[in-house]
């Protein structure tokens, strides 16, 4: 809103805004300063996400850099945006222009095979419908055995509705931890306060809830009273994919390890964060010693902040 002109034309009324310089001429869409996505991209340069740092999306038949005025002027082609031009909600619709980096291209050929024949055993196990069958009484079974023979239990579920509660409900009374992300614990209650939505799953027979907060690290609440939030690390994130699952790791291996209720949740979520340093599940994180490191050194970020682990 800071920004106006008094242009009457496109042309300088594009080169005005996009970059927050008042323009050599009031007409044309060619820039004479960097557009502020070029000055990003400039300054991110050396961040490698796996993904262009300036991106941009136009109608088809305006794909051009100077369409819009998204010129990088003197700053040079590199940081012009990369454009995908067209509707992503057309069925035609394509990213033009990608190539995969060499090193993955074999493993993305070996996970795609594996999809592929996993997707073939699951049809094969949903259409006798023992996928549904493992829910609720099978799995409320197997938790009271574990909890007979002395195991320390941990319940983490995939949940969108409060549809899917009945099954939860039927494990929560043999369950020490229920480790779900917020969204999920969200969903299956319709609350927004973390604290009432810990006392919910409390009531329906869980020790204890943890609630993975995304940016805002997690959130620990038993019902012996003790709260606490740890938050997220400050890391360079790359690839939020089993985030989740790792967290949950981190947090059994804490629990066997002896550590404290705060230093437990912490441990999980250092696990969490250097598994986002990595380009798919798993690949940012090797083992104890270096997720102890991790936690030594690295910085802690407050709610809002960009690069943790989610």
């Amino acid at each position: 809103r800071s920004i106006a002109h008094e242009f009457a034309d496109h042309g300088g009324g594009h080169k005005r805004f996009l970059t927050g310089r008042h323009p050599k001429t009031p007409v044309g869409f060619v820039n004479d300063a960097p557009a502020v996505g070029s000055i990003v991209s400039k300054f991110r340069e050396y961040k490698n996400v796996g993904l262009p740092n300036y991106i941009t999306g136009t109608e088809p038949g305006r794909a051009g850099v100077d369409v819009y005025s998204f010129g990088a002027a003197y700053l040079g082609s590199a940081y012009v945006p990369f454009n995908v031009p067209g509707d992503p909600s057309e069925s035609n619709f394509e990213v033009k222009n990608l190539t995969l980096e060499k090193s993955l291209s074999d493993r993305l050929s070996d996970r795609n095979t594996l999809l592929a024949e996993i997707d073939g055993i699951r049809r094969d196990v949903d259409s006798g419908g023992l996928m549904d069958a493992m829910d609720g009484a099978r799995n409320a079974a197997l938790m009271k055995h574990a909890k007979a023979r002395g195991c320390i239990t941990t319940v983490d579920v995939f949940a969108g509705s409060q549809d899917d509660l009945p099954d939860v409900k039927a494990v929560l009374p043999y369950t020490d931890y229920f480790i779900p992300s917020i969204e999920e614990a969200e969903a299956l209650t319709g609350l927004k306060d973390r604290a009432e939505i810990a006392r919910f799953f409390l009531d329906l027979g869980a020790q204890c809830c943890v609630f993975t907060l995304g940016a805002e690290g997690a959130y620990y609440h038993h019902r012996n009273g003790t709260v606490f939030e740890v938050p997220a690390f400050r890391i360079d994130l790359k690839c939020t994919c089993g985030c989740g699952d790792v967290f949950n790791a981190g947090f059994a291996a804490g629990l066997i390890r002896g550590m404290t209720p705060e230093e437990t949740v912490r441990f999980a979520q250092a696990c969490s964060a250097l598994n986002a340093t990595g380009l798919g599940s798993q690949a940012g994180i090797v083992d104890f010693d270096q997720v102890q490191s991790f936690m030594s050194t690295a910085a802690t970020l407050t709610a809002g902040t960009e690069n943790v682990a989610r």
